[in-house]
């Protein structure tokens, strides 16, 4: 799979577009591993949250939201 662009929304977590058709990805860079792992989307009552698989590390609702809502330039 060929990565396209990584952009940087938060301290080690950023967006990758893969593939020719420009799927995105929410990604973080766990501390300690080699690789970035992908971020799960939970939905809860205050709004979205990005999960990290790989360490359990929570975005910030108000990025979430952003992320959400294509406010971030992604």
């Amino acid at each position: 799979m060929t990565y396209l662009e990584r952009k940087v929304v938060a301290d080690g977590v950023f967006i990758l577009e893969k593939g020719i058709h420009g799927e995105e990805s929410v990604q973080h860079q766990c501390p300690g591993r080699d690789r970035a792992s992908q971020m799960t989307l939970r939905e809860n009552e205050d709004g979205p949250l990005y999960w990290c698989k790989g360490c359990g590390y929570i975005l910030e609702e108000g990025v979430s939201m952003a992320i959400r809502l294509n406010e971030v330039d992604l």
